[in-house]
């Protein structure tokens, strides 16, 4: 068999018409489209569904065998974690993109002797297609087929990077610390020279707010790792902020272990996880290195009793895990959102992990968490709303026009595969929101309102969807409390979304919007939702169940 595989959409926009001949052609990265000169094709993304949910598993199981690959020291911080332990949840995302490109040609469409393969990858200076062309590689070796491989010139992918601290934000940082130290003097010394338990918070203010609030309460000397000073943060509340300042590292000091075969099914990963690791540390690598040396220099002076994260998987707050062990400092994840995607929170690095409730558990002892590592504490953010005494009761009105609050999510990116049980490719995100939009505008009178997500202040396909439906009153905002768009709420569409769990759990109908071949990531039972829709009319079921029949969730 001929085969002809595209790593992305663009390269077949940017290809001339007389390509390879071949019998059939397979792309990578997005959907095919509409005019695809192939009359056998398949896409990746469609091909590898939540049928195989089990990736993601091998994938994080894999990241953390990687993550122990280095020399324990005593004497240096630096020698005790590795690049793949810092960037964990990176590392996961990437594994998927591996082992799910290996899966389909050893499960679905093994390759046979004398297979002729041709890759078509971009032809640009960064080597942005060389993983692809290494796995490949491994997987015709494997199977004694050939392989060809012909360069067309892409489109560069955009690099994330953190842009310098300015001089004015480090001199803030300095002066805040300044007066936090004079006050703690001032404040201590009349009073009492007892020592109190002193606790590190890591993370969004959002989640860990509540948490800073009831320890200052206790007694505890709160202080707040942050990777730069947070202006607002401070001017909310002037809780000591221990400030990293990554953007000022300067040496990669992080080891790259990669072993010389790494195994997947018999195909080696070592080549494409070494370059991947090490495109990572070019990019990343002074910055991580600046993390850990602050940490430890902060863990060394001021001793803490306890950290508490709102994750462990990203680099900083992977970091402050590694560095609290050390120094004999226990780490507690407060649970940051509704249990979507495993990489988030399974496997745990810190010692425990406080979740939301009986079905946060369930969820995460399925995961293969512990059960002796989780412990059930309610929300923060849930429990200042209920503080509040908000909590929606209001039946809708009939004789008014039904209106109807839609929670975004991040868009999906084709270059980095997301979790394969959660199935968000461009093509499922566009069915998803099309399938949303048409069935909304069907309903006389009703007014939608679009909160996008707090990572994703612009959403160009979300608004060229919307676009196509311009008699459905549609109004997009960015930012502001969950609690003030659902007080002129009849029912919410979540995709997918953490706020969409708080909305259900403060009384508010929520049906979730789910892309057509995901697994039943949220049971709508176990959550307090109204139910799922990954159709049409399993939504319509459901707005009619909620519109007009008044039906509301279970409180239990």
């Amino acid at each position: 068999m001929k085969l002809l595989v595209w790593t992305r959409t663009e390269l077949i926009e940017n290809a001339k018409h007389d390509v390879v001949d071949s019998d059939a052609a397979l792309l990578l990265e997005g959907s095919w489209p509409d005019d695809t000169p192939f009359a056998s094709h398949w896409s990746l993304d469609e091909a590898i569904d939540a049928r195989f949910d089990w990736i993601d598993v091998h994938a994080a199981r894999l990241a953390e065998q990687l993550g122990r690959q280095h020399s324990p020291n005593a004497d240096d911080p630096l020698d005790a974690v590795s690049a793949a332990y810092l960037n964990a949840l990176g590392l996961r995302y990437y594994l998927v993109k591996l082992i799910r490109l290996a899966t389909y040609f050893t499960d679905v469409h093994p390759l046979r002797r004398g297979d002729n393969v041709t890759l078509m990858v971009d032809a640009g200076d960064d080597n942005t297609d060389e993983d692809y062309i290494q796995l490949f590689g491994e997987l015709c070796r494997a199977a004694s087929a050939t392989l060809n491989v012909c360069r067309i010139q892409g489109k560069k992918p955009a690099v994330s990077e953190l842009p310098p601290n300015p001089p004015w934000r480090r001199l803030a940082a300095a002066t805040c610390r300044l007066a936090s130290r004079l006050g703690q003097f001032i404040n201590n010394r009349p009073r009492n020279f007892s020592r109190k338990p002193r606790v590190a918070l890591c993370g969004n203010p959002r989640l860990l707010q509540p948490v800073c609030d009831e320890l200052i309460q206790r007694g505890c000397r709160v202080s707040w790792f942050y990777d730069r000073f947070a202006v607002k943060q401070w001017l909310r509340q002037p809780v000591e902020q221990l400030v990293c300042n990554s953007s000022l590292g300067f040496t990669d000091r992080l080891g790259v272990n990669v072993p010389e075969r790494f195994e997947f099914r018999g195909v080696n990963l070592s080549a494409p996880l070494r370059g991947w690791l090490g495109q990572r540390m070019a990019l990343h690598g002074p910055r991580q290195t600046r993390m850990l040396e602050r940490i430890e220099r902060y863990f060394g002076r001021l001793r803490f009793d306890a950290i508490v994260l709102d994750e462990d998987a990203t680099p900083l707050a992977r970091a402050a895990v590694a560095v609290a062990r050390r120094h004999g400092c226990g780490s507690f994840v407060v649970q940051h959102g509704a249990p979507c995607c495993r990489f988030g929170f399974s496997p745990v690095a810190a010692d425990s992990i406080f979740a939301w409730g009986d079905s946060s558990r369930r969820k995460l002892a399925e995961w293969g968490v512990p059960p002796e590592r989780i412990s059930v504490s309610g929300s923060p953010q849930l429990d200042r709303s209920f503080r509040g005494k908000w909590r929606f009761t209001v039946n809708p009105n009939a004789g008014r026009r039904p209106r109807v609050l839609m929670l975004a999510t991040t868009a999906p990116r084709d270059r980095r595969p997301d979790a394969v049980a959660l199935q968000l490719t461009t093509a499922a995100y566009r069915q998803m929101l099309r399938t949303a939009f048409s069935t909304l505008a069907g309903i006389d009178g009703l007014r939608l309102t679009v909160k996008l997500h707090p990572r994703a202040p612009q959403d160009p396909l979300l608004e060229e969807l919307l676009a196509e439906f311009p008699k459905l009153d549609a109004n997009l905002v960015h930012g502001g409390r969950l609690e003030e768009f659902l007080e002129e709420t009849d029912c919410v569409l979540s995709c997918c979304s953490s706020a969409g769990v708080e909305a259900a759990a403060l009384g508010v109908p929520v049906i979730q919007l789910e892309p057509p071949q995901a697994a039943d990531i949220l049971p709508h039972d176990q959550w307090g939702l109204i139910g799922g829709a990954k159709n049409a009319r399993q939504l319509e079921q459901l707005l009619t169940r909620v519109l007009i029949e008044g039906e509301r969730p279970n409180p239990n």
